[in-house]
């Protein structure tokens, strides 16, 4: 498809729209040399060393200095100004390194990544946004949906630096079977993960490097022990082993929290499809499909990969068949391609911020979000609504500005703390919500609130608004690849280009484009990106990671082959951890903080598969008139009455069960202390702890006779 001439579209866009079917750029002007690459030898014997030295996590952002640096910023400019790509700064993960503590924000200045949740003072306010969407994919998304509405919102789309939401680390695919937590694979569940790092450490480090380079089944998962506090042990180990026992052993298959995790990533194909309707531009913007385009690759040793699925089809649907391996490296035994699962442009965020910029919105860089405030409802007071927010900019001023609508998705590294208002300011703000109203037995629910909290703040959570979570950290490496097009097969080629995964490993294509040899010869030139493993609670990775990636590469391509005869040349550019959020459950979750107010968090390593029902829900989670009742949300009546219905032809998200995903959104308005009512948590520790003195003289008695 041609570039619509009544748009002003970017560079970017003028690049995707010509690369709808396969991420490819426009040849390469001029005469290229052939580049002087490794094919990995070199990153082999680092990684190696690394591992026989202790396996020590990597702190350290590596670009390769020799010649495929010179050579991928010759050839994937675009790709360099977009990711930034071999050019990442120092201080990039400078937010990441705070300690995410109750009082992260007055240690660390404007370098924490934490936002503050308080009662509105009624400080002046330096400018005013009508909508606001902050942060990472999700965010993102939901800014260019709400252009497509027919409400008169001026939409802002703002964010730190993109570090911050770790897209740029992650692959860009779309893949609704890894929307499935990750325990649907044994090597992922907390016992076997305990052992098979415990086995590492006793068998050696020259055994796990050996493991590496041989085992193409080699778990690519670790612990780092020093970060794993007892608090992790009850509010994320624990729970997920429930979750794991009770969606794979006890719920009904077609209720389990996989299915409905599985349901909501489904809805990409709808969302995009609105975009595409309403934005007059091509799906293939947002999203790339086609033959073969997603497929699944299996090796020898390994639980085959057709009854894997076939028993995950038991809970969810998703269609497979095998294909040919001929095309695939010599020890692919089996792969199966997914017809539902393909790719993510590699210019959708240039694409989605000229959404919201063609509709009249803006975007800004270099806005960090410091607090948000909020006041009682004036329909209830022990409801919220998000009044304004604080934030710096680039350049590191404050602002304070006023807010109707408020989404946020923040990033694995960010926090939000809430600052509990005095029982003086409560009282205040219900009396002057509800005026005439007695307020004595209010005042007394109030207080017993504010007990609650310091209780829950000075032993527990009790400040911090989300669920625990904890961080796993995969690798990340940006390969290139040369190919001699007289002895590389188209066949070959498209296998190159297609999203190929296994267990804890995946091959995705950024973008690739042809030119001509010194000698005439045509080349075609790729850059994709390998990532894989988990180590936590961390953000850093292992190099045994990297190191078993490598040779598994060069297995599923069959590289060392098409290197020997010469078609082929291959190194790695950059390699940097891939650091994700996960919580309890391993899905997807979404915190209400306000009835105009949502943030999205622990997207458990799924942010960019979901990024577009994400940014719809929180659409609708966040619009006052929506509502979010348990009941509501239990049966996929998400938003205003009516408004998903009439945008997409039917209500989408009906049968998807959204009480595994969205938190109780009274949280935020208990933790400032505006509502008294006491949570289900709170109400089921009240009863044990009501029913102790009472067993103890039952106890008494019965010992006494």
């Amino acid at each position: 498809k041609s570039v619509p001439e009544k748009c002003a579209w970017p560079l970017a866009m003028a690049h995707a729209l010509r690369a709808l079917a396969g991420h490819t750029l426009p040849a390469l002007p001029g005469r290229v040399k052939w580049p002087a690459l490794t094919n990995f030898s070199f990153a082999k014997d680092k990684y190696r060393a690394m591992v026989l030295a202790g396996n020590r996590e990597m702190s350290e952002v590596w670009v390769n200095p020799g010649a495929a640096l010179t050579c991928f910023r010759e050839v994937f400019p675009e790709i360099v100004e977009s990711r930034g790509i071999t050019r990442i700064p120092e201080d990039a993960f400078a937010a990441w390194e705070q300690p995410r503590t109750q009082h992260a924000d007055q240690r660390n200045g404007d370098r924490s990544n934490e936002v503050r949740v308080c009662l509105d003072a009624g400080e002046p306010a330096d400018s005013h946004f009508d909508y606001l969407a902050v942060g990472g994919p999700a965010s993102l998304a939901a800014a260019a949906l709400q252009t497509t509405t027919r409400a008169s919102a001026h939409v802002t789309y703002a964010v730190t630096a993109r570090c911050d939401s770790n897209h740029d680390g992650s692959a860009y695919y779309y893949h609704q079977r890894d929307a499935l937590p990750v325990y649907v694979n044994r090597v992922n569940r907390g016992p076997y993960c305990v052992y098979i790092d415990l086995k590492k450490r006793i068998l050696g480090w020259r055994w796990t490097a050996d493991q590496a380079e041989r085992d193409r089944n080699h778990v690519k998962i670790s612990l780092s022990w020093a970060n794993i506090s007892l608090r992790h042990v009850f509010t994320i180990f624990v729970p997920n082993f429930y979750h794991m026992l009770m969606d794979i052993y006890v719920r009904d298959p077609k209720q389990s929290q996989m299915r409905h995790a599985v349901e909501h990533s489904r809805l990409t194909d709808h969302v995009v499809a609105h975009l595409e309707r309403h934005c007059d531009i091509p799906k293939e913007a947002f999203t790339i499909h086609g033959p073969d385009r997603a497929c699944y690759v299996g090796f020898p040793h390994s639980t085959e990969p057709s009854a894997h699925f076939n028993w995950l089809n038991k809970y969810v649907e998703l269609p497979f068949h095998t294909i040919d391996t001929s095309n695939f490296g010599p020890l692919v035994k089996q792969v199966l391609t997914f017809p539902r699962d393909g790719l993510i442009n590699p210019f959708v965020f240039e694409n989605l911020r000229s959404v919201v910029a063609r509709a009249g919105g803006q975007c800004i860089d270099g806005f960090r979000l410091t607090s948000i405030h909020v006041a009682p409802s004036a329909a209830d007071p022990a409801k919220l609504r998000a009044t304004r927010v604080g934030w710096t900019d680039k350049h590191g001023v404050r602002h304070l500005s006023t807010v109707n609508t408020l989404i946020c998705s923040l990033g694995p590294s960010s926090s939000m703390r809430v600052v509990p208002a005095s029982l003086r300011q409560c009282v205040e703000a219900w009396r002057a919500s509800t005026p005439g109203k007695s307020t004595a037995l209010l005042t007394a629910r109030l207080y017993l609130r504010q007990a609650i909290n310091g209780f829950k703040a000075a032993w527990f959570r009790g400040s911090q608004l989300y669920k625990d979570f904890m961080w796993a950290a995969g690798s990340s490496s940006v390969l290139l690849l040369c190919l001699d097009r007289t002895r590389v097969s188209d066949e070959k080629l498209h296998v190159i280009l297609r999203f190929l995964d296994g267990v804890n490993q995946h091959w995705t294509p950024i973008a690739d484009r042809s030119a001509i040899g010194e000698d005439g010869t045509p080349l075609h030139f790729v850059a994709l990106q390998m990532t894989g493993g988990g180590n936590f609670p961390s953000r850093l990775v292992r190099p045994d990671y990297l190191l078993n990636l490598l040779y598994t590469t060069e297995e599923v391509y069959g590289l060392r082959e098409l290197a020997a005869g010469g078609a082929i040349t291959y190194d790695v550019v950059q390699v940097r951890g891939c650091g994700r959020a996960v919580s309890a459950k391993n899905t997807v979750a979404f915190q209400p903080i306000a009835n105009n107010c949502v943030a999205s968090y622990a997207l458990g390593g799924i942010g960019m598969s979901t990024m577009f029902p994400n940014g719809l829900l929180m659409n609708a989670l966040a619009d006052p008139a929506g509502g979010c009742r348990a009941d509501r949300l239990r049966r996929g009546d998400v938003g205003p009455e009516g408004d998903i219905a009439a945008r997409f032809g039917e209500n989408i998200f009906v049968g998807i069960d959204y009480t595994t995903m969205v938190d109780d959104p009274q949280t935020a308005a208990r933790a400032v202390g505006l509502d008294p009512a006491l949570g289900i948590t709170e109400r089921v520790w009240l009863a044990i702890c009501g029913a102790i003195p009472w067993a103890a003289y039952a106890g008494y008695v019965l010992l006494a006779h």
